[in-house]
């Protein structure tokens, strides 16, 4: 007895050809694009947002670095609690501006 094979037919390997470009094809409109919501104002506000967070972030381990360091070395502080958080408000706003600057020369140009 002679088995035979049976082959695919043509119409079904056009049809899971077909299923298989849907599958991994990009979306022809933008309804089927999820990450195509987000505007590029939105997207430069947030990462402005995430920036100024980061960069806050280091001014904090910074001025806590330098602290500990100080205290390790014996010198001590030398200055009040308050002084020191002033001081890195005060160098956390000044960065922020120049980030911000930068952001809005980005924008404009």
């Amino acid at each position: 007895m002679i088995l035979i094979q049976s082959t695919p037919s043509l119409n079904n390997l056009k049809d899971s050809l077909d299923a298989h470009k849907r599958k991994n094809s990009i979306p022809a409109n933008r309804e089927d694009d999820p990450l195509s919501g987000i505007s590029r104002l939105y997207f430069t506000g947030l990462k402005y947002v995430a920036m100024l967070v980061d960069i806050s972030a280091l001014v904090l381990v910074y001025y806590l670095a330098s602290a500990v360091a100080s205290l390790i070395a014996g010198r001590g502080l030398d200055v009040s609690a308050g002084k020191l958080v002033y001081n890195a408000l005060v160098v956390t706003v000044a960065i922020a501006f120049f980030i911000s600057v930068i952001f809005i020369l980005g924008i404009i140009v």
